[in-house]
């Protein structure tokens, strides 16, 4: 059995073919995931013309989005951020009593927030959480 062997050389550019075959075989890959959206950047000075961008929202206004008997999912986002964007570590973070402390605070406003939109939005009615 004979042993085939490389020179530095040989492997140097053996390696940079086979990086070279492997960029060609995502080229088409990647090609096919752009975007077909275009990037729009405002300079100073620009207007928008708010009317203008909402129409299409306005068009349909008076259709209901969802039937009467549909269930939606609704996220209730609230002002104050995460208790981990609040700089607590996420080591041990169950045994740290300010950070489970804020956590409670965000879910008593989360609570207080379902039972408004309960009252105002459904008539009443009952939000799932």
């Amino acid at each position: 059995m004979s042993s085939f062997k490389l020179s530095g050389t040989a492997k140097r550019l053996a390696a940079a073919l086979l990086a070279l075959i492997m960029v060609a075989g995502i080229l088409p890959v990647t090609a096919a995931a752009a975007p077909d959206e275009v990037e729009l950047s405002v300079k100073d000075g620009d207007k928008f013309d708010v009317d203008r961008l909402n129409a299409d929202v306005d068009k349909h206004e008076d259709e209901p989005e969802h039937a009467d008997d549909e269930v939606v999912r609704v996220s209730i986002v609230l002002d104050d951020p995460a208790t981990i964007d609040m700089g607590y570590s996420t080591v041990d973070i169950a045994e740290n009593k300010a950070a489970m402390k804020y956590k409670a605070e965000l879910e008593v406003k989360q609570d207080k927030m379902i039972d408004k939109i309960n009252k105002n939005v459904y008539g009443g009615g009952v939000l799932t959480a």
